[in-house]
């Protein structure tokens, strides 16, 4: 048995149902030098082709166009048509990561101390302006 043959076989043994089909050799098929480039260069091509994928899938995850529970499905319709895919994330605008500037803004900071919201203070404001500084409520007894 060749070193090549026995690559060949290899590669088999790692090709999804789909490449084996399309690579069917009969039993008494010996493959040759050019089988074995070819078979090579497609099974390159195509893992090429499926990290791309990935990646391009996880870049939109990264930048918030779609939820990392989707990535399942957005894989397999890169893989059967990655250009409308990549078309369709591309024309996503990437989410804005707010979350560090909110919690680092000194007056969420002082809201979040004094448990009162940006509105609750307006509020506070716009009665003590009616009724002053020192209201108290009176009884009638």
């Amino acid at each position: 048995m060749s070193f090549e043959f026995l690559i060949f076989v290899i590669n088999i043994l790692i090709m999804s149902e789909k490449e084996m089909n399309s690579y069917r050799l009969t039993s008494l098929e010996e493959p040759t030098d050019e089988m074995l480039a070819t078979l090579m260069k497609e099974v390159a091509e195509e893992a090429k082709r499926k990290e791309t994928i990935e990646q391009f899938v996880d870049n939109a995850i990264a930048e918030g166009k779609i939820n990392s529970d989707a990535k399942p499905k957005w894989v397999e319709m890169a893989q059967n048509d990655f250009e409308m895919v990549q078309a369709t994330l591309n024309s996503i605008p990437k989410r804005d990561k707010i979350s560090a500037e909110i919690a680092n803004d000194p007056a969420n900071i002082e809201n979040a101390k004094n448990q009162m919201t940006e509105a609750e203070k307006k509020m506070a404001k716009a009665v003590e302006a009616v009724v002053g500084t020192d209201f108290q409520f009176k009884t009638l007894d």
